[in-house]
Parts: structure tokens; C-alpha cells; sequence
């Protein structure tokens, strides 16, 4: 466990002293926003579900997304609670300030993949499941950038978020197939 940790630091230490820069700092510091409280993907499925053909994936984001709120930022952050790592690391420095949550996992990356997850597999268009990905990646990456979570944070953030994702599209298909016959 203490050489994950080690690899997590030096990491963010790493994307610290050699990547950060002004225009990326305004650029991810805009990105991380857009996860914020899973807005925008709340407001994505708010959308589809007032599109008749894009409604049972606009019920699906939803239902993901109360359960990524649940599990994810309810119960699993607050039976790890994981300080930050602006907390542990002496020379790292957050970009956007004080959490107030714990550290692991990533709710950012978690509701960012599992909405790319569940737009990927619910919609016959995969060119928005596509963007939701890239969306989520550099939701993810931001994370990083900007000091708030480790790499195993992001990590299991991805894993959670796609797993969910997945569940709840395949639980939405089987849904529609059963609705058919």
C-alpha cells in the first residue's frame, strides 16, 4: 500500500512542478466545473428526458446518477474518508482550494464515466457517447491537475463509474426488451 502511495505523490508532484501553466490552469479549472455536483450531466438527462426518442436514456443518466450520489458520494467516501492529498502531500497545493468531502473516489470522474457510459450504450448515436467520454476524461485529468484527488482516486473513480454505467444500461435495455414482446 505504501508504494501505491508513494506512486500516487509522486505523480501530483510531478504534474505540479512539470505541467502546470497559466492557460491550463484556466482551462481545467473550467473543465473540473462542469462536474461539479454532476450538473451537467443532470442537465443532459434532463434533456433526453424531455426527447421522446432519447427518454428511457435520460431515465437511465438519472437513475445512475442518484446512485453514484448514494454509493459513491454518500456511503463509500464517507466509510473510506481518505484525506485529500493537498492534505498529506506538504508540497502539493490545490488550484481551486479546500474540499469538503473525502478523497476516494473521485464523484467527479465516477459521475463523468458512468454518464458516458450510459449515453455510449443507451444511444444509437455513439458520437455523443464519444464526446461524453472525452468530457469525462479531461474531467478526470483535471483532478489531477489541479491537486484534489490522487491517481487511484481518478482510478477508481473510472472503474466505479463505468461499472454503474454498464449496470444501469444493461437493466434499461433488458427493460425496452421486455417491454417489446
Amino acid at each position: 500500500m505504501n508504494t501505491l502511495y508513494n506512486i500516487d505523490c509522486n505523480i501530483l508532484l510531478f504534474i505540479q512542478d512539470n505541467i502546470r501553466n497559466d492557460a491550463l490552469s484556466s482551462f481545467f479549472k473550467t473543465i473540473t466545473h462542469l462536474g461539479d455536483h454532476g450538473i451537467l450531466f443532470l442537465l443532459v438527462a434532463i434533456v433526453l428526458c424531455m426527447t421522446p426518442r432519447e427518454r428511457r436514456t435520460g431515465i437511465a443518466l438519472s437513475i445512475g446518477l442518484l446512485l453514484q450520489l448514494i454509493f459513491i458520494n454518500g456511503i463509500l467516501k464517507n466509510v473510506v474518508r481518505r484525506p485529500r492529498p493537498y492534505d498529506e502531500i506538504d508540497l502539493l497545493t490545490s488550484l481551486i482550494g479546500k474540499m469538503p468531502d473525502s478523497s476516494f473516489p473521485s464523484g467527479h470522474t465516477t459521475a463523468s464515466f458512468l454518464s458516458a457510459t450510459i449515453i455510449y450504450m443507451c444511444m444509437k448515436d455513439k458520437r455523443y457517447g464519444i464526446m461524453a467520454y472525452i468530457i469525462a476524461i479531461l474531467i478526470a485529468l483535471s483532478r489531477l491537475y489541479l491537486g484534489v484527488h490522487y491517481p487511484s482516486d481518478v482510478i477508481a473513480g473510472v472503474i466505479f463509474g463505468v461499472i454503474i454505467g454498464f449496470v444501469v444500461s444493461k437493466i434499461a435495455s433488458l427493460h425496452k426488451k421486455s417491454r417489446k414482446h
